[in-house]
């Protein structure tokens, strides 16, 4: 309508929107570095050979294909690809046929991520991703269910699992355990209550959740010294509390806020 010359939105949103409404008026002019959250396949130290077939799966993963995983879980994507072989090694190969069942631990509390069905098998962003390494080398994949948050302050056992999909790094866990390269990365937002009046803004002395497994705690206390933080065990978990405003905000990954909100407080919550 040119009532603004510009408008400033995150990478996922402003995409979805240009290619729903606005695909002949509208572009984006230029991105801008920010704060991102990395996303990764985590296994046994002593799997050296399993953290080179997954690095071998990421690599091969264009960019299209690693946004068509996100929005799949946004109800705009469509997974129907990605079924030819992947181009491995003998060694590889062989590996593969030595170990074609793996153990997978699974987080079932970290939704679009990782969820399971009524069966317990991997459904989310993560389980997509299974999916398609299955197709792709024929590895097959068992999950375990884990009663606790398995993320970046928590450290792992060193038999029993293979792989963890959807770890956040921490340099706590480089000692015993090996990281396969980022395949998705989300900026993180803030998340509050849909009110008439308000503001995207952090005001002083508002209570603000951080799941304690995100590193940039310390980077946020600085910019907003006035704010009381307050650690949580999981980020899904507190958007309710942000809806009975037991706090006043939420720092969450921008895909992890969308699928919250369109699935469950779509009339209450909003991120910025």
């Amino acid at each position: 309508a040119g009532q603004n010359d510009y408008f400033i939105g995150s990478n996922i949103i402003t995409s979805s929107m240009i290619s729903r409404y606005f695909t002949h008026s509208l572009n984006v002019v230029k991105y801008y570095n920010s704060p991102r959250q990395y996303n990764f396949l985590l296994t046994r130290k002593d799997s050296i050979v399993l953290n080179e077939v997954l690095n071998r799966f990421v690599d091969a993963l264009t960019n299209e294909v690693r946004y068509e995983v996100s929005q799949n879980w946004l109800d705009t994507g469509n997974l129907a690809f990605l079924n030819k072989p992947l181009e491995l090694t003998e060694h590889e190969k062989q590996w593969i046929k030595q170990h074609p069942d793996l153990k997978v631990l699974e987080n079932p509390y970290s939704p679009p991520y990782s969820m399971t069905d009524e069966t317990g098998s991997v459904r989310g962003v993560m389980g997509d991703i299974l999916n398609i390494i299955t197709l792709q080398t024929g590895l097959n994949f068992s999950p375990i269910t884990v009663s606790h948050n398995i993320h970046a302050g928590t450290q792992l056992n060193p038999g029993g699992w293979d792989i963890l999909p959807a770890a956040i790094y921490s340099e706590d866990r480089e000692n015993n355990v090996s990281f396969a390269e980022a395949f998705i990365t989300t900026p993180y937002v803030f998340v509050m209550q849909k009110a008439p009046d308000s503001e995207q803004t952090l005001k002083k002395g508002m209570k603000v959740a951080i799941p304690y497994y995100y590193e940039l705690h310390s980077q946020l206390k600085e910019m907003y010294p006035e704010v009381e933080w307050i650690k949580v065990d999981n980020a899904s978990a507190a958007f309710h509390k942000v809806k009975e405003g037991e706090i006043d905000a939420l720092v969450a990954t921008q895909l992890n806020s969308r699928y919250m909100i369109d699935h469950y407080y779509p009339n209450e919550l909003y991120h910025f």
